[in-house]
């Protein structure tokens, strides 16, 4: 009676499955460190995006003060401007005829040229407060265009991130049985 030494084909259901289980492994290893870098890069964006969001509010208040203060410069003026409104109304009606006709002064205009003076010097405040004003609204739209910048590139990362592919491959994909690669037709 002659003795038959087992072949190789009891041995290749388990090595194919033993590869299949390698390669299963090797892929899922593979994708939790692409999970684990995407997780490392959404904490960072995140921080990035809190930093940003801070700063904007830092910057809103600013703008907000400087608007304040504005506003406290322009009544000013106005209250300065209607007091020289009121002080030339009132200097005409104090004004009475030249004493010293004779003298080629007339009182009139001494008082006129100190009170042009003092109107000048105002007016030099004003514009001076003027242009104080404009530089600090240039300088908020400055910052105005800075946060919209930093708000669309929050929103592309945002983007990027929702479009990013998963890593993972399908759960529900039936997992072929045991000696049978994916792309083997089905047993009869």
């Amino acid at each position: 009676m002659e003795e038959h030494a087992p072949g190789p084909s009891g041995d290749a259901p388990a090595s194919a499955e033993a590869e299949q289980l390698a390669r299963r492994r090797t892929a899922d290893a593979r994708d939790r460190r692409a999970d684990d870098r995407d997780l490392v890069a959404d904490e960072r964006d995140r921080r990035a995006d809190q930093r940003e969001r801070r700063a904007d509010e830092r910057e809103r208040r600013a703008d907000r003060r400087e608007r304040e203060a504005d506003a406290r410069e322009e009544q000013a003026d106005r209250r300065e401007q209607a007091a020289d409104h009121r002080d030339r109304r009132l200097g005409r009606r104090a004004t009475g005829p030249d004493p010293d006709p004779d003298d080629g002064v007339g009182d009139d205009d001494q008082a006129m040229s100190v009170h042009l003076v003092d109107e000048l010097d105002r007016v030099a405040d004003m514009l001076r407060r003027s242009a104080e004003r404009i530089e600090r609204s240039r300088a908020a739209l400055q910052r105005a265009v800075d946060l919209i910048g930093r708000q669309h590139a929050g929103l592309d990362r945002q983007r990027s991130a929702a479009a990013a592919p998963p890593h993972r491959p399908d759960a529900t994909s039936p997992t072929p049985p045991s000696g049978e690669s994916p792309a083997d037709p089905p047993r009869e």
